[in-house]
């Protein structure tokens, strides 16, 4: 398993990690709910270069602290397939 990216850790939640790029950029993709994985992952790396997305399967345990320039993909899936879903909203943090 590969590691973790770097992180720049914040204090920011959710939709107020925004404040931490320039205005406009996007921090949440509800609109990839339910698409492959891979394809999740490039539509964030083209829409925000600013983070890095990271595929997780859904029942990995992993410890979570917030990142601002990190996006957790978590797909329907027990071991990262790309080709798996997307089951929860890719967010920043």
């Amino acid at each position: 398993m590969e590691p973790f990216p770097n992180c720049t850790s914040c204090t920011c939640a959710k939709e107020a990690c925004a404040d931490h790029f320039p205005a406009g950029t996007k921090v949440k993709w509800p609109e990839l709910l339910g698409v492959k994985g891979k394809e999740a992952v490039q539509v964030i790396k083209k829409e925000n270069e600013l983070v890095t997305p990271w595929l997780i399967a859904k029942h990995d345990i992993f410890l979570h602290y917030v990142c601002c320039d990190r996006v957790f993909v978590i797909v329907d899936s027990e071991n990262r397939d790309p080709e798996a879903l997307v089951c929860a909203i890719p967010r920043v943090g």
